[in-house]
C-alpha cells in the first residue's frame, strides 16, 4: 500500500513538474490587443489599430480582428527591387 502511494505521488510530481516546465519554455504570455477603429475603410475591409503593440488590421466580419498583427508589421518594406 505504501509503494502505491509513494508510486502515485511520484507521478502527480513528475507531471506538475512537467507542466510548469512547458509553461516556462512557452515565455511570458503576451498581452492581449485592444483594438481601436480608425474609421478608414478599403473597401469591404474596416482598418483596425492596436492600442496594445500598434499594428493595424484589416477585417471584413463585423467587430474587430481576432489574432494580433503584430507579427506581420513591417513585412514587405525594403524588400529588393522596391522603391521608397
Amino acid at each position: 500500500m505504501a509503494l502505491m502511494l509513494a508510486i502515485l505521488v511520484a507521478v502527480i510530481a513528475f507531471l506538475w513538474w512537467s507542466h510548469r516546465r512547458a509553461q516556462a519554455e512557452a515565455g511570458p504570455e503576451r498581452p492581449k490587443c485592444v483594438w481601436l477603429a480608425t474609421g478608414a475603410a478599403r473597401g469591404r475591409l474596416r482598418e483596425y489599430r492596436c492600442d496594445t503593440c500598434g499594428a493595424t488590421g484589416y477585417t471584413a466580419t463585423k467587430g474587430p480582428p481576432e489574432t494580433c498583427k503584430r507579427d506581420f508589421a513591417g513585412r514587405g518594406t525594403g524588400s529588393p527591387g522596391s522603391r521608397s
